[in-house]
């Protein structure tokens, strides 16, 4: 193409005009979705397990389709657990962070990272972000990578973890379908590879390194199994809605099901964190039960004298913490205490007040299980107990009876707290100082 002069003076002044007012182009970034910092799972120092966080986890069924016969329904979930991460080679694997049964084998101290595998998922690169640089001169380029040559793989501040499956399938605390095959639901579960990379859809993993959360939905496969009847073979789940159950086989679908299960994991907050709770375990023994129960979980004792024993053996009452801090400084039940073969929660003097938490308000008990003298629980200050609804949820359609349910339960927690400030007041030789009703 023929170019007239005037233009290519023209031309000419412009690219001299770029040349002196160039400055530096924003980087070329050639990082791929997905990057995690491994701090995020084990701390700023990748290779000690010391300072590694602790995760609340759980695994929830959140879809099943309707006329699934196979036991299952959306909401069926896992126990609760707590977990550290380890980064292997190979992969990210989730640990207990406490023994099965107390005092057995060590294995999920704090002070390690060798308890329970419940989870484990494939890590596909471990990898630096830098600067790409001339390999000759060591002059850094205009480009941000992902390196994976300079430095051994388990110095490497990122990776890119494969969350489609989880290699784990037979965490029994953990896992609700392990658990529920366990009791007799009799199917086959077959995980498939199921990755959203959609931000916007419902199942894209969330990552939220502020907050210390993520969460990952998979999808599995469930296919029935048989049992023979007179020489042939049904699915049990036929054989249950066919049969069993007064003939009801036309409501359900005895077909391979595809559910949709999520797992989630939260940060366990630290004394000083916003979201830090002193929360007060509180053990029902046999005669609490009888008379009132309740949901609780079992935490067992170990002694290598007689195996599991009794007064080792708790059941930890599933409740709500209503209150903003539950706990003092002061110590209690200490190594002390109990070598010197006294009740912790002793009240010699009979005012009220456990003698080991004297230095406390009045009223103060001794939790064993914490440690801690109590906070009376006038001086404690009610928090609200947040309940959440599923993103598609809409009050107006709430039923009736529900909306007069959670009224009920607002009112019995309040007359409950107003109660105790009253016997507290009531027990105790003096109205502890700062007193809230």
């Amino acid at each position: 193409m023929h170019i007239s002069v005037p233009l290519r003076a023209a031309a000419v002044v412009v690219i001299l005009g770029a040349v002196g007012c160039a400055t530096e182009r924003e980087p070329v970034n050639r990082v791929q979705p997905n990057a995690l910092e491994k701090s995020f799972f084990v701390g700023e120092d990748l290779q000690s397990s010391e300072d590694d966080p602790e995760f609340y986890t759980a695994s929830t069924v959140i879809d099943v389709p309707y006329g699934a016969r196979h036991g299952l329904f959306s909401g069926l979930a896992g126990g609760l657990t707590r977990v550290k991460w380890e980064i292997s080679e190979d992969a990210l694997i989730a640990r207990k962070t406490y023994e099965h049964i107390n005092d057995t084998d060590g294995r999920g101290a704090r002070t390690s990272n060798n308890g329970i595998v419940v989870a484990a998922f494939p890590i596909e690169s471990h990898f630096d972000i830098r600067r790409d640089y001339n390999p000759s001169t060591g002059e850094e380029l205009n480009v941000i990578e992902e390196n994976d040559t300079d430095a051994p793989w388990y110095e490497r501040e990122f990776m890119r973890v494969d969350w489609s499956q989880n290699l784990i399938t037979s965490s029994l605390s953990w896992d609700p379908l392990a658990f529920d095959n366990m009791l007799g639901a009799n199917y086959d579960v077959e995980a498939l590879a199921y990755y959203v990379e959609d931000p916007n859809h419902p199942d894209a993993p969330v990552f939220d390194g502020e907050a210390g959360y993520l969460d990952i939905t998979q999808r599995l496969f469930v296919t029935p199994a048989t049992i023979n009847v007179l020489g042939t073979e049904y699915p049990t789940c036929f054989w249950n809605g066919a049969w069993v159950r007064g003939g009801d086989y036309h409501t359900g679908v005895c077909e391979p099901t595809e559910l949709t299960l999520r797992m989630s994991f939260k940060r366990v907050p630290e004394p000083g964190d916003p979201e830090y709770t002193d929360y007060l375990p509180r053990h029902y023994d046999g005669a609490r039960m009888d008379a009132f129960g309740a949901f609780y979980v079992e935490r067992k004792g170990y002694d290598a004298q007689y195996g599991v024993v009794d007064d080792r053996w708790y059941r930890f009452l599933q409740r709500f913490n209503l209150w903003e801090q539950s706990t003092t400084d002061i110590a209690c039940a200490t190594r002390e205490t109990y070598a010197a073969g006294l009740d912790p929660n002793r009240d010699e003097d009979r005012n009220g007040t456990d003698d080991e938490c004297e230095e406390a308000e009045p009223g103060s008990q001794c939790n064993v299980f914490r440690q801690r003298c109590t906070i009376p629980y006038a001086l404690r200050v009610p928090k609200p107990v947040a309940w959440h609804q599923h993103r598609e949820s809409d009050n107006d359609l709430l039923f009736r009876s529900t909306k007069h349910a959670v009224e009920e339960w607002d009112t019995a927690t309040r007359l409950a707290v107003c109660r105790d400030f009253a016997r507290l007041v009531e027990r105790t030789s003096s109205t502890p100082k700062n007193a809230r009703t």
